[in-house]
């Protein structure tokens, strides 16, 4: 059905004078006509060529014309199908187009010649209109999906670091200010902290940018595969990390600090050939919310990680410090 204006009809009627009639109508009026005196004959005309319509007669014997229809439609939604009814047939026309049918047409109204030729041709618009607009709705759907995922691919970005995978710090910050806020709500500990890895820039200088990069992309892989499902921790900035524990004290801060600091210290991190044991310092803190300021909050919990960090790194490094918030 590839032409707005149709062409070639099936015509499926049992009876021989309704069948010569009908296609001596339509070939007067321009269609190539082809018969089919049953459901058999019909589906071998079918198999064999494409019609723009098919013009079915209601009533046949053996398999009907409403059983033939619902049989096309089963793998034929495209074609127009019109079926050829009795005189005031209202309730089998209404049973026709809930089987597919576009139309329904008395046999009748196949005289003066442009009734037959009138019905079919509207009948094939309709379809035409439909065809169309189940086309764009497709389409539609289909762009409006693209979209949808475009959207998100752009959200992860614009939230993801891109070199280890973890959030962003404005996204991670944005998830520690909703986690204040939970945690303040419902007088619950929440823990925070600050991981450097130690003389990074010595991977840097000594093996190169892109090792230095495999590392911090390893390294954020060690996190994500350490933490719990309830933690979250993103690239802070260079080879600093940040890290919140919901629901978490300050000895528990401890515990996962120490876990992450042994498991960074055997694992090799970098790539084939340059691997290397690197190391990291931690500061952690805790408190219990209680000012409704939740960026005021993540501020000074951020701050006290800090302090305890430095302490770390000036310490002697590949350790833990932890200190309380207040």
């Amino acid at each position: 059905m590839t032409n707005d204006s149709p062409s070639c009809v099936l015509v499926v009627d049992d009876s021989e004078s309704i069948r010569k009639r009908l296609a001596q109508i339509l070939a007067l009026r321009g269609w190539d006509v082809a018969v089919a005196g049953s459901a058999e004959e019909a589906r071998t005309a079918l198999g064999a060529e494409k019609f723009d319509v098919v013009a079915i007669d209601m009533t046949m014997p053996g398999t009907s014309g409403l059983a033939l229809l619902r049989e096309i439609r089963q793998t034929d939604a495209d074609t127009c199908i019109v079926m050829l009814t009795g005189e005031g047939d209202i309730e089998r026309a209404a049973e026709c187009a809930e089987a597919g049918a576009d139309d329904s047409m008395e046999k009748a109204s196949f005289e003066p010649l442009q009734g037959a030729d009138f019905r079919l041709r509207r009948a094939f618009a309709t379809r035409l209109l439909e065809l169309e607009r189940r086309r764009i709705s497709e389409e539609l759907h289909k762009a409006n999906e693209h979209l949808q995922q475009a959207n998100a691919e752009l959200a992860s970005l614009s939230q993801t670091d891109q070199l280890t995978g973890l959030a962003n710090r404005r996204h991670l910050e944005e998830l520690l200010q909703k986690e204040i806020e939970r945690c303040g709500r419902y007088g619950h500990c929440l823990g925070v902290a600050l991981l450097d890895l130690d003389h990074f820039k010595k991977v840097n200088d000594t093996a190169g940018h892109q090792a230095g990069d495999r590392v911090l992309s390893d390294f954020g892989r060690l996190l994500t595969d350490s933490l719990r499902a309830t933690d979250a921790a993103g690239r802070y900035g260079g080879e600093e990390f940040l890290i919140f524990f919901p629901e978490t004290d300050l000895d528990g801060v401890r515990v996962c600090l120490e876990r992450l600091r042994r498991e960074t210290a055997a694992a090799p991190l970098g790539p084939p050939g340059l691997r290397a044991h690197v190391t990291v310092s931690c500061g952690g803190t805790a408190v219990r919310p209680t000012d409704k300021d939740a960026e005021l909050v993540m501020r000074k919990l951020v701050g006290r990680a800090d302090e305890a960090l430095y302490k770390a790194k000036n310490t002697g490094r590949n350790r833990v410090v932890v200190a309380p918030a207040d």
